[in-house]
């Protein structure tokens, strides 16, 4: 009986730690499964993060490149315009002191509906000999009623011109088409003919 108690007991401690032993290597196996969930994790993460940046770099981009497709657009409808300063025709008739005329041609096939013409310092051009000095003039257009400046229908003022004025130079306009589009700083050459 002490024999079979012995081998009982043996037994008994080959077993358990057959099972101490098993239940060692499943908490290896599943400490080892935990950190690789936690790695895989982390990478998910981490792609995650990267995907969330990507994104983000991606919007940014569209964002730009409307923006700039936009501008494009707006640059591509922009009205070319020129303009010239030549002696007033004798049939034209007017004020004695104005004895030029100064013309703003649209060379597109557009129709504007309002132009405000800023010249340049030291264009000396005036409404009037009174006013030849080296400062800029402006000249809104129409003057009066619903004139509209197109290809054949160009914007015109009587003007002075002084003697110290250019043969050429750049003025800006800033404009309107009858739908509502506004330009602004468009700039248009100006030639004095004789």
């Amino acid at each position: 009986m002490a024999i079979a108690s012995l081998v009982i007991s043996v037994v008994s401690l080959l077993v358990a730690g057959w099972l101490g032993l098993r239940s060692l290597v499943h908490a290896k196996r599943s400490a080892d499964a935990a950190q690789r969930s936690a790695v895989a994790a982390e990478g998910s993460r981490a792609a995650a993060d990267a995907q969330a940046q990507a994104t983000a770099t991606q919007a940014a981009a569209a964002r730009d490149q409307l923006a700039i497709e936009r501008e494009r657009f707006h640059q591509e409808q922009t009205p070319i315009l020129e303009g010239s300063i030549k002696p007033r025709p004798g049939w034209r008739g007017g004020p004695e002191d104005k004895d030029h005329i100064l013309e703003v041609r649209v060379r597109d096939n557009r129709t504007l509906a309002t132009l405000l013409l800023h010249l340049p310092l030291g264009a000396y051009v005036g409404r009037s000999k009174g006013l030849l000095g080296p400062s800029g003039q402006v000249f809104g257009y129409p003057e009066v009623g619903k004139a509209t400046i197109s290809p054949g229908n160009p914007a015109i003022w009587d003007i002075a011109v002084g003697a110290e004025t250019p043969d050429s130079f750049t003025a800006r306009a800033d404009c309107r088409d009858e739908n509502g589009q506004q330009w602004v700083d468009v700039e248009v050459p100006i030639t004095r003919e004789s």
